[in-house]
């Protein structure tokens, strides 16, 4: 009996070890498994006070639907075309049509016009799921600027599920700069549903602004009101349907010195990428249903 106490005594704390050990990895897979977010490490809170979660920007951010084409093969669009029954006039035809839809969403959403000899001729189809992406496309402006674009397009009606697009040089807003805006809105909207009810006001009636006002969530509205003014109509129907749905989270992250929020219902989710540095939203990604 005696020896096997003593056994014990010399065993427990490699016991206690291998415990804590056990505890911590179903901590991490339980954090991994409910977060909102795909193939990112959340690398902390910032302040005590804070709900806002930094992920590590280098590692990449799967957003929807990033995450339903990394596993599926693909092909240039290019190729796809050429490839398929139409006949040349009617392939180039809808080469230039893609073209010129690109260039448009980047106009609408960001204000930015593409030089004219840039093609966005990189674009890689997936067929298995019915999408056309491109990703991390550095191209030149008009005014001769580069920008780092990322953008996924329904394949048969070119309508955007994912959109992205930033300076390639930029100023990336600090932690604090973040940390005060996720609050300042946090304090405006507290949950999604006060969110939502806003995004609906917009799309319902309109907002004026009083432009002599530069608080950090007028600058937000007015970027809100930019966006929903230009993405497509039936997209703004689905974001202002979600204003009587039942509100299952709102979520904001950081993610390469900008503030992500993440709205999702039964049915439906967004995320919103805005950058308070330059006051306005760089991205948006629509898994509606």
């Amino acid at each position: 009996m005696k020896k096997i106490r003593k056994l014990l005594r010399l065993l427990l704390p490699y016991l206690l070890i291998l415990l804590i050990l056990a505890a911590g990895l179903c901590g991490s897979f339980f954090l991994i498994r409910n977060a909102k977010i795909y193939d990112a490490s959340i690398v902390r809170h910032d302040a005590p006070d804070s709900r806002l979660l930094f992920v590590d920007a280098k590692e990449p951010l799967l957003l929807y639907p990033w995450d339903k084409i990394a596993d599926h093969d693909s092909e240039r669009y290019s190729e796809s075309v050429r490839t398929s029954d139409l006949d040349e006039a009617s392939a180039e035809h809808l080469r230039n049509y893609f073209n010129g839809t690109i260039k448009n969403y980047l106009q609408m959403l960001s204000s930015v016009e593409a030089a004219d000899d840039v093609f966005f001729d990189t674009a890689i189809s997936v067929p298995d799921t019915a999408f056309i992406y491109i990703k991390d496309l550095v191209f030149r402006s008009c005014e001769n600027r580069e920008y780092i674009l990322n953008i996924v397009l329904r394949t048969y009606d070119f309508n955007i599920v994912y959109y992205h697009c930033v300076p390639k040089e930029r100023i990336l807003a600090s932690n604090e700069i973040l940390n005060e805006a996720h609050k300042e809105l946090g304090d405006a909207y507290g949950e999604g549903k006060d969110f939502l009810r806003v995004v609906y006001e917009i799309y319902t009636y309109g907002y004026e602004f009083d432009n002599s006002k530069l608080g950090m969530v007028d600058q937000f509205l007015y970027a809100l009101t930019n966006l929903l003014y230009r993405i497509p109509t039936e997209y703004r129907a689905q974001i202002v349907n979600m204003f009587f749905e039942e509100i299952y989270n709102y979520d904001g992250f950081s993610y390469d010195g900008e503030l992500l929020l993440y709205i999702s219902s039964q049915n439906n989710s967004i995320t919103l990428m805005y950058d308070p540095v330059q006051a306005a939203f760089t991205g948006i990604s629509l898994n509606l249903s």
